[in-house]
């Protein structure tokens, strides 16, 4: 190995490595082929091996001649490149340019004292690479899974968020239907209908809002296929003869689906076994799943009770309800029509319709409608078991839920909004009446305020 050190500043060290490679290569291009050169801190080193002391002479005779440097060897100024000869290899420094003396052949002179400052060695031992420590790499790992530990929760964060938005453009995409649907009829859809030629006959599934808006969220295929204006539910469940369109109400629809929420494509909690599982070679019957519902008022109302009796929950979906826009005296932009239900807490909906339309139940009306009686999100379980939100509201949104308004506008709930369902069989109930419920009923002529 050979050090060679710029005592002077020159302009640049790379400039002194190309001149000193270019004088070995200039020498003997073949011996000294393998030799480079490198520089740190003012430092230039030759790396490599060469065949023989006249190679090394050689060598060092051409960084002799080297315009206005000189060569040290082993503490000795060398005045003739003859001198190299003389002497075994050892550190050689080409100092900065100094005038070079003419003297006889082989005759040395003391090397002149050099000053502490330029902190020249006295010997140079080749470099070697060295690997990383295991408390280097135990530093490394620690710092890796701190980084990490600060960056899953963003990489969530932005997950959920998207996710959010999506479930923001399907109640756009319902709410859409929803006004094409009056544009065609003159009327919202039914919450659910009863069975042809009798309102009241209980235990028997029926079609709900969810089907009947499918050709406005072109799925006009698949609408007539089921032949909802012609074949009630309860035929085409018990239709053996045709398993292909039996099994139609068991799909899914990305639409009616929130990405947040962990459903499967089946709603497994609100079976329809009974009397249908019979026709499904005694296998459960789960149909397909929704996470939206629609507004049925602060009470509710079956297709017995509001035919017969005129009974008006104050909502927009009701058994055989149409509802059309003038009847939202509050204003469609102050009214919500449909709202979130999320299926680990509430059990999540059926966008096909209902199991037993005369019924209010978990198999009843609430299997695609609810009501106003339950905020969102509450955690209460019924006397039975069931959870309340159930015939509410809920999703796995932090703080709230997505509400779709009557005029197609989306907006997030907080959970935390005034809450208060007094007097819910009054058509005008008092002041004390909650926002969250004002904005639910579409006739109460309450003024909103701020939420």
């Amino acid at each position: 190995m050979v050090a060679i050190r710029s005592l002077r500043h020159l302009p640049e060290d790379q400039q002194l490595e190309r001149r000193v490679l270019s004088g070995l290569l200039s020498a003997d291009p073949i011996r000294f082929r393998h030799v480079s050169v490198s520089s740190r801190r003012g430092v230039v080193v030759l790396l490599g091996s060469v065949a023989s002391a006249d190679a090394r002479s050689a060598g060092f005779h051409a960084a002799l001649n080297i315009p206005g440097v000189e060569t040290v060897i082993d503490g000795l100024r060398v005045e003739e490149p003859q001198t190299l000869r003389s002497r075994p290899l050892g550190p050689v420094y080409l100092d900065a340019p100094v005038p070079r003396t003419q003297v006889a052949a082989y005759q040395l002179s003391p090397v002149p004292q050099v000053s502490p400052s330029i902190n020249a060695p006295t010997s140079y031992k080749p470099l070697r690479s060295r690997g990383f420590t295991l408390i280097e790499l135990l530093v490394v790992i620690a710092i890796i899974a701190i980084l990490i530990s600060l960056l899953l929760p963003a990489v969530q964060q932005a997950r959920e968020a998207a996710r959010r938005t999506q479930c923001r453009n399907n109640l756009k995409q319902i709410g859409l239907a929803l006004h094409n649907y009056h544009d065609t009829y003159n009327t919202l859809p039914p919450g659910v209908v009863h069975k042809s030629g009798n309102q009241n006959i209980a235990a028997l599934g029926s079609y709900g809002w969810g089907t009947f808006i499918l050709p406005q969220l072109e799925q006009a295929t698949m609408f007539q296929a089921m032949q909802s204006n012609g074949v009630d539910l309860d035929t085409l469940l018990r239709n053996t003869a045709n398993p292909a369109v039996q099994e139609l109400p068991k799909k899914s629809f990305p639409f009616y689906r929130c990405p947040s929420d962990t459903a499967p494509d089946q709603n497994s909690k609100r079976e329809w076994d009974a009397p249908y599982s019979a026709f499904f070679n005694g296998l459960p019957v789960h149909l397909g799943t929704s996470n939206y519902v629609a507004v049925s008022g602060s009470r509710w109302s079956t297709p017995e009770e509001w035919v017969v009796a005129g009974k008006d929950p104050f909502g927009s979906f009701w058994g055989d309800s149409k509802i059309n826009f003038r009847d939202y005296t509050d204003g469609l932009s102050n009214t919500f029509v449909i709202g979130e239900r999320d299926w680990q807490l509430g059990w999540a909906a059926n966008w096909v319709g209902q199991r037993n339309y005369v019924g209010t139940g978990i198999w009843g009306s609430r299997q695609n409608l609810a009501i106003l009686d339950v905020k969102i999100n509450d955690p209460l379980l019924q006397p039975n078991g069931n959870p309340a939100v159930s015939r509410a509201f809920s999703s796995r949104h932090t703080g709230g839920a997505h509400f779709l308004f009557g005029d197609g506008r989306v907006q997030f709930l907080s959970e935390n909004i005034q809450f208060n369902n007094v007097q819910p069989a009054q058509q005008s109930p008092n002041n004390n009446l909650g926002i969250f419920q004002r904005l639910g009923r579409r006739n109460d002529g309450l003024v909103i305020g701020e939420y």
